[in-house]
């Protein structure tokens, strides 16, 4: 009777075990209009499931872009060039526009399922490694894993010449020049 008191007890943690996993904050970068093909305006939603919670950070939006929670209408465009003389002769093919998705308890059960204006699609946390990102919908959308980051500066006004140290105990110091 004890052996199997024993048995059904590590049993128990073994499966305790399986099921708890480590939750981490992590960041995904979600590109639409990635083959460049024509300039595309994409509308949609997203659901994310067991990650915590999230917020959506914009990538190259402008002009009527937006992100309202999990609803986002945005469009691709051509390239701007700061030079006009290094633009190409016949005009720049449309650039990659979206988001990008911080969670903050992503494991490897955690899901991003879009429905879009051009089809649905969606991955799991664990099918995006550093530096090994994936394509969905027939290569118009490009999905990779980017560094967690944190907003120092919300106006412009704050953003001259910053400086960024951190110390040995994780603290970040941050002045302006």
């Amino acid at each position: 009777m004890a052996r199997a008191n024993v048995a059904l007890s590590g049993l128990t943690l073994l499966v305790f075990a399986v099921t708890l996993q480590a939750q981490t904050p992590e960041s995904f970068r979600v590109l639409f209009g990635v083959d460049g093909a024509t300039t595309t305006c994409w509308g949609g939603s997203l659901k994310v499931i067991e990650a915590g919670k999230y917020s959506l950070e914009p990538w190259r939006f402008e002009d009527r872009d937006t992100i309202d929670g999990e609803i986002f209408r945005f469009c691709t465009r051509p390239a701007h060039f700061v030079d006009p003389d290094s633009s190409p002769p016949n005009g720049s093919l449309p650039v990659a526009n979206g988001f990008i998705i911080t969670a903050s308890a992503v494991g490897y059960r955690s899901e991003f399922s879009f429905s879009t204006s051009h089809g649905a699609f969606g991955f799991r946390a664990s099918e995006v490694q550093y530096g090994k990102g994936i394509y969905r919908l027939g290569g118009r959308v490009y999905v990779d894993r980017v560094p967690v980051t944190a907003r120092l500066a919300e106006t412009p006004e704050e953003e001259d010449y910053p400086s960024v140290a951190t110390g040995a105990n994780g603290d970040i110091w941050l002045a302006y020049v």
